[in-house]
């Protein structure tokens, strides 16, 4: 799950201007959500230790600490990914609007 993160984060902060290819994964974040959010609203009160549990449990957590945390951990990451699904989705929206009002306009 950690790597899902990564990946969605590291793709967004690469499209930035002037990335560095040596920031640490919270200035990534940082600098992405300068420009949108990753993190959901109702998400932002545990933003800050997602990504340390996430890294925990990859280096410290034994395997039981992280089957009692799998459930929040795939929640966070369920919620991250449904909103840049929906994000995707407004924006193909938007477009086809765009579209059929402008094949309209020229018809005229």
């Amino acid at each position: 799950m950690r790597r899902i993160l990564e990946h969605l984060v590291d793709t967004k902060y690469f499209a930035l201007p002037g990335a560095n290819e040596q920031a640490r994964f919270v200035e990534k974040l940082e600098a992405v959500e300068k420009v949108e959010p990753i993190i959901p609203k109702e998400l932002i009160a545990v933003k800050a230790k997602i990504y340390f549990v996430l890294s925990k449990g990859v280096h410290e957590y034994t395997e039981d600490e992280c089957l009692s945390l799998f459930e929040a951990v795939l929640y966070v990451i369920s919620s991250i990914l449904d909103q840049e699904l929906y994000k995707k989705e407004q924006a193909t929206k938007a477009a086809e609007v765009k579209q059929i009002i402008d094949r309209k306009l020229q018809k005229e």
